[in-house]
C-alpha cells in the first residue's frame, strides 16, 4: 500500500529510541465507528498506520514504531478513516481488506430487499422432493391442519402456525446495528475486578493512582498513600502518560497523569490516553495484578472509570483489586498514642 502524506498539528509526543508505543490520531469523519488507517509518511525509521482502528470520541489509538537510534517528537495528525467492507485471509499471514466508498443507505437497503424477495420466490417455486412428505403430502414434522389444544376446563381451541415474516423489517434491523469486525469483539474477557475492604496503602501489589503533572493526588488511592507517607515526590510528569516508580516488595507504583493541576477540568480523552499508557506498562512488565481505589474523580464516577479501564485492558489476563479503604491505617505520629 502506498504511504500517504498527512498534515500534523499539536499536541506532540516524544518517543524513545527503538521502541513501540501507543499513539493516537484525530479522526475527522466521526460517523465511522471502525475504519482503516493506511500507512502514513512520518519520517525515516518511523512506522505508523496500515491498521484497523476504533474511533473513540474522535480519537483512534494504534501502535507507532521508532526503529531509529534517536528520540523522535511526533505531532498528532488529523485523518479521514476509510470505511471497511470486508476482511478476509486467502493464506496464513496474508490479510486482505476491502475499502469501499460511502454508499447511499436507502439504495443498499433496497438492493437487499430485492435479493430477499428473489430468494423467497425461488424457494416457493422449487419443487419439493417426496422423500420427506407424509401420506397427506405435508413435510414431515409440519402440518397445515389446525392443532387442537385442550384447556384446563376441557374445551378445545384451535391454534394456527404463522410462518410469515417481514423481510423489509429484517433488512432495516440489519443496518440499525453497528457492523464491527470480529477482531474488535473479544470472545473471552480476561480482566477481573475484585472488591476488597483493604486500604490501598497496606496492599503489597502494583498500585495504580491518579495524579496531576505536579504530583498532586487526585483520587482516594493517591491521597491514602500521601497520608501514609508512601507517595513519592513526582514533578514534571507528562500529561496523559503513566509514571512508573519502584514500590515496596519489588512492586511498581503506577501514577496516571490526567490533569495539569487540581483546578483544571478533567478531560475524558486525556483519561483514556493515560489508561492506554497503563496498558503499555502492563504489557511491558507482564503484570498480572493491580490494586486501585474505588474513587470518584472530578464528578466522574468510579463505574465510568472502571468501564474505561475494562474496555482498554480487556484483552489482558489481569486481576484488579478494587480497594474501598474501609480499614483505616493510623498515622505514623499517632501510633505511639495507640500503643
Amino acid at each position: 500500500m502506498t504511504r500517504e502524506q498527512i498534515l500534523f498539528r499539536t499536541p506532540r509526543g516524544d518517543y524513545s529510541t527503538r521502541s513501540r508505543s501507543t499513539f493516537y490520531l484525530r479522526v475527522k469523519n466521526n460517523d465511522i465507528t471502525t475504519g482503516y488507517v493506511p500507512s502514513l509518511s512520518v519520517c525515516d525509521g518511523i512506522y505508523l498506520g496500515d491498521a484497523l482502528v476504533t474511533n473513540r470520541d474522535g480519537k483512534a489509538f494504534l501502535q507507532i514504531i521508532n526503529t531509529t537510534d534517536a528520540e523522535k517528537e511526533i505531532a498528532v495528525p488529523s485523518i479521514q478513516l476509510r470505511e471497511v467492507e470486508s476482511i478476509y485471509r486467502n493464506r496464513p499471514g496474508k490479510t486482505n481488506i476491502n475499502i469501499v466508498q460511502r454508499r447511499d443507505r436507502n439504495a443498499m437497503i433496497g438492493e437487499i430487499r430485492q435479493l430477499l424477495r428473489r430468494d423467497n420466490d425461488a424457494e416457493i417455486d422449487e419443487p419439493k422432493s417426496t422423500d420427506n412428505l407424509n401420506k397427506n403430502g405435508d413435510e414431515l414434522g409440519v402440518s397445515n391442519n389446525n392443532i387442537p389444544e385442550v384447556n384446563d376446563n376441557g374445551t378445545k381451541t384451535k391454534l394456527t402456525t404463522d410462518t410469515t415474516y417481514d423481510s423489509d423489517t429484517e433488512s432495516e434491523e440489519l443496518f440499525n446495528a453497528v457492523n464491527i469486525p470480529f477482531d474488535f469483539q473479544p470472545d473471552n474477557v480476561n480482566i477481573t475486578f475484585l472488591p476488597t475492604r483493604d486500604n490501598i496503602a497496606s496492599r503489597k501489589d502494583n498500585i495504580v493512582i491518579f495524579i496531576t503533572a505536579r504530583g498532586e493526588a487526585l483520587d482516594k488511592g493517591a491521597k491514602a498513600l500521601a497520608d501514609a507517607k508512601l507517595l513519592p515526590v513526582i514533578s514534571n510528569a507528562i500529561l496523559g502518560r503513566a509514571r512508573v516508580l519502584p514500590y515496596k516488595n519489588n512492586k511498581q507504583l503506577i501514577a496516571l497523569v490526567i490533569k495539569n493541576n487540581t483546578k483544571e477540568i478533567l478531560d475524558k480523552e486525556i483519561l483514556d490516553e493515560s489508561i492506554h499508557s497503563l496498558l503499555d506498562v502492563v504489557k511491558e512488565l507482564s503484570l498480572e495484578s493491580l490494586s486501585i481505589c474505588n474513587s470518584e474523580i472530578d464528578g466522574r464516577t468510579w463505574d465510568d472509570i472502571r468501564k474505561r479501564i475494562h474496555n482498554i485492558l480487556y484483552n489482558n489476563k489481569i486481576t484488579i483489586k478494587v480497594c474501598k479503604n474501609e480499614i483505616v491505617i493510623s498515622q505514623i505520629d499517632q501510633r505511639k498514642d495507640i500503643i
